[in-house]
């Protein structure tokens, strides 16, 4: 099985790629080294709580570097002629998508339609960034969770391959959210990729398509952080 990876240098991303790489080794990692911005603050007001979480639950179980063996290129645009050159020099049985920007059409042939995406969310209710957030600020907190699709020329709505709601315990921090659903990324892709070698996966057309959000600005990831902590105090246990 040749696998290769698109994404950016993150602690989740970091987790991902080694778990994968644990039982199914990675020829190559891609890295876009381009980060969105817009022109408002988007900054995360509990980014110290979630680095320091992430840290500690992440790497206790991984190393926090990339496998040496496994071979890293950096690109500035995952849409880069350079990328869509990889595709002729490397070999490839399916592409992974986890964190970068939206992949082009061209892209999308060159790699003979094999690239999956890993979306943070439940694609059938919210397309695009900050999923879970967006979940938290519409009081939907059954709708938290990861979907693992096919990408097509839209985004986040190519075929299902899996998908599942995050459980909400008790001593959940609004926090701690991107490494739970980084944990499921890391089940269902392990579950896919077995199913690939067996021939056995099963696509799921989207029946109805989320609605797009972009990022969340600073106010409204404040405001969240508030709806969880009410949420799981009387609602969890």
């Amino acid at each position: 099985m040749n696998i290769i990876i698109f994404s950016t240098e993150d602690y989740h991303h970091t987790y991902f790629i080694n778990k994968i790489n644990n039982i199914y080794p990675i020829n190559l990692v891609v890295y876009e080294k381009r980060r969105l911005e817009k022109e408002y603050n988007t900054s995360n007001p509990y980014q110290a709580e979630q680095d320091k979480f992430e840290k500690s639950y992440f790497f206790s179980k991984v190393p926090n570097e990339i496998d040496r063996k496994i071979k890293i290129i950096n690109v500035k645009s995952i849409n880069s002629k350079e990328v869509s050159e990889i595709a002729l020099n490397f070999k490839y049985d399916v592409v992974i998508v986890f964190g970068c920007g939206k992949i082009n059409e061209e892209i999308i042939r060159d790699y003979n339609n094999k690239i999956i995406n890993i979306h943070r969310g439940l694609a059938s209710k919210y397309r695009g960034l900050d999923s879970e957030l967006w979940a938290i600020k519409n009081y939907d907190f059954e709708s938290i969770g990861t979907t693992i699709h096919y990408i097509d020329k839209n985004l986040d709505t190519g075929d299902i391959v899996y998908q599942k709601r995050l459980t909400l315990r008790k001593d959940d921090q609004i926090y701690k959210l991107r490494a739970k659903t980084t944990e499921l990324a890391v089940e269902g892709t392990l579950k896919f990729i077995n199913d690939l070698i067996l021939h056995k996966v099963v696509k799921s057309k989207q029946e109805k398509y989320g609605k797009y959000y972009s990022s969340m600005d600073l106010p409204g990831k404040k405001n969240c952080e508030k709806i969880f902590k009410n949420y799981i105090r009387n609602n969890c246990k």
